[in-house]
Protein backbone atom coordinates (compact mmCIF):
# COMPACT_ATOMS: atom_id res chain seq x y z
CA UNK A 1 0.00 0.00 0.00
CA UNK A 2 2.97 2.37 -0.11
CA UNK A 3 2.17 3.45 -3.73
CA UNK A 4 -1.46 4.47 -2.45
CA UNK A 5 0.33 6.26 0.93
CA UNK A 6 2.17 8.53 -2.11
CA UNK A 7 -0.44 9.30 -4.11
CA UNK A 8 -2.59 10.13 -1.49
CA UNK A 9 0.33 12.03 0.00
CA UNK A 10 0.68 13.97 -3.44
CA UNK A 11 -3.11 14.44 -4.38
CA UNK A 12 -3.15 16.41 -0.85
CA UNK A 13 -0.71 19.14 -1.87
CA UNK A 14 -2.97 19.18 -4.96
CA UNK A 15 -6.49 19.06 -3.85
CA UNK A 16 -7.12 23.02 -4.79
CA UNK A 17 -5.46 22.86 -7.95
CA UNK A 18 -8.27 19.87 -8.78
CA UNK A 19 -10.74 22.05 -7.17
CA UNK A 20 -10.10 25.70 -8.68
CA UNK A 21 -10.07 23.41 -11.90
CA UNK A 22 -13.75 21.69 -11.57
CA UNK A 23 -14.92 25.36 -10.63
CA UNK A 24 -13.72 26.98 -14.07
CA UNK A 25 -15.29 24.03 -15.87
CA UNK A 26 -18.70 24.87 -13.58
CA UNK A 27 -18.51 28.67 -14.10
CA UNK A 28 -18.47 28.19 -17.80
CA UNK A 29 -21.01 25.54 -18.18
CA UNK A 30 -23.49 27.37 -15.90
CA UNK A 31 -22.87 30.66 -17.28
CA UNK A 32 -23.26 29.39 -20.85
CA UNK A 33 -26.14 26.89 -20.13
CA UNK A 34 -28.04 30.03 -18.49
CA UNK A 35 -27.80 32.20 -21.62
CA UNK A 36 -29.42 29.33 -23.72
CA UNK A 37 -32.39 28.77 -21.17
CA UNK A 38 -31.62 25.16 -19.96
CA UNK A 39 -32.93 24.99 -16.38
CA UNK A 40 -30.63 22.99 -14.22
CA UNK A 41 -28.03 22.82 -10.89
CA UNK A 42 -24.68 22.61 -11.14
CA UNK A 43 -22.38 22.00 -9.34
CA UNK A 44 -18.42 21.14 -8.34
CA UNK A 45 -15.78 19.51 -6.06
CA UNK A 46 -12.47 17.80 -5.71
CA UNK A 47 -12.60 14.02 -4.73
CA UNK A 48 -12.69 13.91 -0.86
CA UNK A 49 -8.81 13.04 0.42
CA UNK A 50 -10.52 9.86 2.72
CA UNK A 51 -12.91 8.88 0.13
CA UNK A 52 -10.52 8.87 -2.40
CA UNK A 53 -8.44 6.95 0.09
CA UNK A 54 -10.72 4.13 0.80
CA UNK A 55 -11.39 3.85 -2.75
CA UNK A 56 -7.83 3.19 -4.05
CA UNK A 57 -7.01 1.15 -1.12
CA UNK A 58 -10.27 -1.24 -2.30
CA UNK A 59 -9.04 -1.14 -5.75
CA UNK A 60 -5.25 -1.62 -5.09
CA UNK A 61 -5.53 -5.73 -4.86
CA UNK A 62 -7.30 -6.09 -8.08
CA UNK A 63 -5.84 -3.09 -10.47
CA UNK A 64 -1.87 -4.09 -8.78
CA UNK A 65 -0.63 -0.17 -9.10
CA UNK A 66 3.21 0.25 -9.56
CA UNK A 67 3.31 3.71 -9.77
CA UNK A 68 1.59 6.80 -8.78
CA UNK A 69 1.06 7.70 -12.15
CA UNK A 70 -0.77 4.82 -12.77
CA UNK A 71 -3.15 5.63 -10.05
CA UNK A 72 -3.76 8.86 -11.55
CA UNK A 73 -4.48 6.96 -14.74
CA UNK A 74 -7.20 5.04 -13.33
CA UNK A 75 -9.11 7.44 -11.30
CA UNK A 76 -10.44 9.60 -13.76
CA UNK A 77 -12.71 11.91 -11.60
CA UNK A 78 -10.29 14.11 -9.38
CA UNK A 79 -12.09 16.70 -10.46
CA UNK A 80 -15.42 16.34 -11.02
CA UNK A 81 -18.58 18.96 -12.03
CA UNK A 82 -22.29 17.70 -12.22
CA UNK A 83 -24.98 18.94 -14.06
CA UNK A 84 -28.55 18.34 -12.79
CA UNK A 85 -30.93 18.86 -14.96
CA UNK A 86 -34.76 19.94 -14.53
CA UNK A 87 -36.17 18.57 -17.70
CA UNK A 88 -33.46 15.49 -19.05
CA UNK A 89 -34.45 16.28 -22.90
CA UNK A 90 -32.15 18.99 -22.94
CA UNK A 91 -28.99 16.78 -22.30
CA UNK A 92 -28.38 17.71 -26.15
CA UNK A 93 -28.26 21.35 -25.39
CA UNK A 94 -25.42 20.18 -22.96
CA UNK A 95 -23.44 18.46 -24.58
CA UNK A 96 -23.33 20.96 -27.43
CA UNK A 97 -21.95 23.39 -24.87
CA UNK A 98 -19.42 20.91 -23.51
CA UNK A 99 -18.04 20.39 -26.94
CA UNK A 100 -17.99 24.16 -27.81
CA UNK A 101 -16.33 25.42 -24.44
CA UNK A 102 -13.79 22.44 -23.69
CA UNK A 103 -11.63 19.80 -25.61
CA UNK A 104 -13.34 16.16 -25.06
CA UNK A 105 -11.00 13.90 -24.69
CA UNK A 106 -13.69 10.74 -23.64
CA UNK A 107 -17.48 10.25 -23.70
CA UNK A 108 -19.59 7.53 -21.48
CA UNK A 109 -23.42 6.70 -21.37
CA UNK A 110 -24.86 4.58 -19.02
CA UNK A 111 -26.50 2.39 -18.83
CA UNK A 112 -23.85 0.86 -21.47
CA UNK A 113 -27.27 -1.50 -22.22
CA UNK A 114 -30.93 -0.94 -22.76
CA UNK A 115 -31.58 -3.83 -20.74
CA UNK A 116 -33.55 -4.06 -17.64
CA UNK A 117 -34.70 -6.38 -15.30
CA UNK A 118 -38.32 -8.01 -15.93
CA UNK A 119 -41.55 -5.98 -15.04
CA UNK A 120 -38.77 -3.25 -13.87
CA UNK A 121 -39.11 0.08 -15.21
CA UNK A 122 -35.98 1.18 -13.44
CA UNK A 123 -32.97 0.14 -15.32
CA UNK A 124 -30.47 1.68 -13.33
CA UNK A 125 -28.35 4.48 -13.23
CA UNK A 126 -28.75 6.48 -16.12
CA UNK A 127 -26.62 9.45 -17.16
CA UNK A 128 -23.75 10.77 -19.46
CA UNK A 129 -20.06 11.59 -18.34
CA UNK A 130 -17.88 13.50 -20.71
CA UNK A 131 -13.90 14.11 -19.76
CA UNK A 132 -12.27 17.64 -20.58
CA UNK A 133 -9.88 19.64 -20.40
CA UNK A 134 -9.86 23.58 -20.45
CA UNK A 135 -8.80 25.06 -23.49
CA UNK A 136 -5.62 27.05 -22.66
CA UNK A 137 -5.60 29.60 -25.02
CA UNK A 138 -9.05 30.97 -23.44
CA UNK A 139 -7.99 31.20 -20.12
CA UNK A 140 -5.93 34.56 -18.67
CA UNK A 141 -2.23 33.96 -17.67
CA UNK A 142 -3.19 32.99 -14.14
CA UNK A 143 -5.34 29.97 -15.22
CA UNK A 144 -3.84 28.67 -17.96
CA UNK A 145 -1.76 25.65 -15.87
CA UNK A 146 -5.19 24.23 -15.37
CA UNK A 147 -5.71 23.14 -18.62
CA UNK A 148 -3.54 20.37 -17.44
CA UNK A 149 -6.52 19.21 -14.97
CA UNK A 150 -8.73 16.27 -16.37
CA UNK A 151 -12.18 17.09 -15.37
CA UNK A 152 -15.25 14.63 -15.55
CA UNK A 153 -18.46 16.42 -16.54
CA UNK A 154 -21.45 13.86 -15.13
CA UNK A 155 -25.15 14.85 -16.86
CA UNK A 156 -28.20 13.71 -15.80
CA UNK A 157 -31.31 14.88 -14.26
CA UNK A 158 -31.66 16.39 -10.78
CA UNK A 159 -33.63 12.73 -9.55
CA UNK A 160 -30.82 10.71 -10.83
CA UNK A 161 -28.48 13.02 -9.51
CA UNK A 162 -30.56 12.51 -6.13
CA UNK A 163 -30.81 8.70 -6.50
CA UNK A 164 -27.31 8.46 -7.19
CA UNK A 165 -26.25 10.03 -4.19
CA UNK A 166 -28.34 7.85 -1.60
CA UNK A 167 -27.34 4.49 -3.49
CA UNK A 168 -23.66 5.63 -3.28
CA UNK A 169 -24.56 5.85 0.39
CA UNK A 170 -26.51 2.81 1.77
CA UNK A 171 -26.39 0.56 -1.34
CA UNK A 172 -23.07 0.12 -1.28
CA UNK A 173 -21.48 1.74 2.17
CA UNK A 174 -24.61 0.72 4.53
CA UNK A 175 -23.75 2.51 7.81
CA UNK A 176 -24.57 -0.83 9.44
CA UNK A 177 -24.59 -3.76 7.80
CA UNK A 178 -26.16 -4.78 4.66
CA UNK A 179 -29.89 -4.04 3.45
CA UNK A 180 -32.11 -6.80 4.67
CA UNK A 181 -34.10 -8.51 1.18
CA UNK A 182 -36.87 -6.05 2.47
CA UNK A 183 -35.03 -3.05 2.67
CA UNK A 184 -33.73 -3.71 -0.98
CA UNK A 185 -37.06 -4.85 -2.26
CA UNK A 186 -38.27 -1.30 -1.51
CA UNK A 187 -35.99 0.79 -2.60
CA UNK A 188 -36.38 -1.12 -6.11
CA UNK A 189 -39.52 -0.10 -5.86
CA UNK A 190 -38.48 3.23 -5.33
CA UNK A 191 -36.51 3.92 -8.60
CA UNK A 192 -39.12 2.06 -10.71
CA UNK A 193 -41.09 5.34 -9.60
CA UNK A 194 -38.14 8.02 -9.95
CA UNK A 195 -37.88 6.10 -13.75
CA UNK A 196 -41.97 6.63 -14.07
CA UNK A 197 -41.25 10.68 -12.47
CA UNK A 198 -38.17 11.39 -14.73
CA UNK A 199 -40.10 10.35 -17.99
CA UNK A 200 -43.04 12.58 -17.14
CA UNK A 201 -40.76 14.70 -16.39
CA UNK A 202 -39.31 15.04 -20.46
CA UNK A 203 -43.24 14.94 -20.94
CA UNK A 204 -44.23 17.84 -19.35
CA UNK A 205 -41.41 19.59 -20.84
CA UNK A 206 -43.08 19.01 -24.71
CA UNK A 207 -46.46 19.60 -23.38
CA UNK A 208 -45.12 22.90 -22.43
CA UNK A 209 -43.32 23.81 -25.78
CA UNK A 210 -45.97 22.48 -27.81
CA UNK A 211 -48.88 24.57 -25.66
CA UNK A 212 -46.69 27.55 -25.98
CA UNK A 213 -47.35 27.63 -29.51
CA UNK A 214 -50.62 28.06 -29.41
CA UNK A 215 -53.17 26.43 -31.84
CA UNK A 216 -51.41 23.04 -32.29
CA UNK A 217 -52.78 20.25 -34.37
CA UNK A 218 -55.37 17.73 -31.99
CA UNK A 219 -52.91 14.82 -32.93
CA UNK A 220 -49.78 16.19 -31.96
CA UNK A 221 -51.56 16.72 -28.43
CA UNK A 222 -53.10 13.17 -28.46
CA UNK A 223 -49.27 11.82 -29.41
CA UNK A 224 -47.57 13.81 -26.49
CA UNK A 225 -50.54 12.57 -23.97
CA UNK A 226 -49.99 8.77 -25.05
CA UNK A 227 -45.96 9.26 -24.67
CA UNK A 228 -46.48 10.18 -20.85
Amino acid sequence: MEIVDHFIARYSKEYDFYSRAAHLVSQALERDLKESGVRCIVTYRAKDIKRLEEKCRQRAPKKKYKSVEDIYDDIVDLAGVRIALYFPGEQDQVEKAVNRLFDLTAKKSFPESNERPPGKEFSGYSATHYRVRLKERELIDLDKRYAKARVEVQVASVLMHSWSEVEHDLAYKPLSGDLSEAEKRSWTSSMDWLSLANCRSGCCKRRARIESLGTVDSSITMNSQLTC
